[in-house]
């Protein structure tokens, strides 16, 4: 058996879960400034705490995929 799940979370806009918010550090930047766009060395402290908010929604992610999982073994799958 094959199950196909298609979780949005880390996916633009970043924005994680609220109690995940900061997990990783403060937020300096919106998607919006670097989404598809060059930035020069000078906003990588920028561009590092954008990282930090797709690296949040990876552990939202996660945490529902752990949801799932045991909702499976409940029903004995």
């Amino acid at each position: 058996a094959l199950v196909w799940i298609h979780l949005w979370e880390p996916h633009y806009p970043y924005w994680p879960e609220k109690d995940l918010e900061g997990m990783f550090g403060d937020s300096l930047a919106t998607p919006e400034e670097f989404i598809n766009r060059f930035y020069s060395p000078e906003q990588n402290g920028w561009v590092d705490s954008l990282r930090n908010r797709y690296d949040e929604t990876l552990v939202g992610a996660d945490r529902q995929l752990g949801v799932f999982r045991e909702e499976l073994k409940k029903i004995g799958l």
